[in-house]
Formats: structure tokens, C-alpha cells, sequence
């Protein structure tokens, strides 16, 4: 799932519209030295430049995200696979299938029947 991107900041959209504004009244309006409207111009196309890198690493992000999860599927097939072999190789009631993480067949617990009356009852093994 991709990562919400900034499509307008409200701070840009404020200084366009006030840089129209400026612009009608001088085009070279020089507030003083630090506070031109040149500058000003500067600091918008900074802070657009900044919406489009952020969004662009979003977009990598993204990216890295997706290859992430398709490692980790494959790796999880080859788990799956992996066991799966041991236990056709071994025997599901084998040291070598629980070494490699199964649940030996022989560990499994039984499953609970109802009873005719509604209740639980368990089949347990007899001891030997």
C-alpha cells in the first residue's frame, strides 16, 4: 500500500497567493535586504522542491516496501517447502522433522468431540 504523498501544502498555496499580491503592488518589491520578494520567490521554490524529494523518497519507500514483502513471502514458501521435505524425507514423527521446527505427529493434541448431552470431552491417549 503506497504511502499518502503531500499533493499542496497550505503554506505554499499562501505564499503563491501572496506573491501575486506583492508582485501587483512592485515586482521588485525590497522590504529591506533580507525581505525581497526575490527571496521570497527563492523560499517558495525551496520549500517546493522540499513537497517533491519528500514525496519522491515516499515513492522509494514504497518501493523498498514491496520488494521487502516479496522477500519475505519467497523466504516463507522456501520455509514452508523446506519442512515439507524434511517431513517427506524424515517422517512427520521424526527427531529430524522437529529439529527442523515441526510439531511431531505424535504431539499433536486430540481433538475435542461433544458430548451427547452438549459438554466437551477430550480423547487423551492411553498411557502406556
Amino acid at each position: 500500500m503506497s504511502r499518502l504523498k503531500k499533493s499542496n501544502s497550505l503554506v505554499i498555496d499562501l505564499a503563491e497567493k501572496r506573491i501575486a499580491g506583492l508582485e501587483s503592488i512592485d515586482p521588485a518589491l525590497s522590504i529591506s535586504t533580507d525581505l525581497t520578494l526575490a527571496l521570497y520567490k527563492t523560499a517558495l521554490t525551496t520549500a517546493r522542491d522540499a513537497v517533491a524529494n519528500y514525496n519522491k523518497l515516499l515513492s522509494q519507500v514504497d518501493e523498498a516496501s514491496n520488494k521487502l514483502k516479496v522477500a519475505e513471502r519467497a523466504l516463507a514458501d522456501r520455509s514452508r517447502r523446506m519442512l515439507s521435505g524434511v517431513e517427506a524425507k524424515y517422517g512427520p514423527d521424526s527427531d529430524e522433522y522437529e529439529k527442523a521446527g515441526g510439531t511431531r505427529r505424535s504431539e499433536h493434541r486430540k481433538r475435542r468431540d461433544s458430548g451427547e448431552d452438549g459438554t466437551s470431552t477430550t480423547v487423551t491417549p492411553k498411557a502406556s
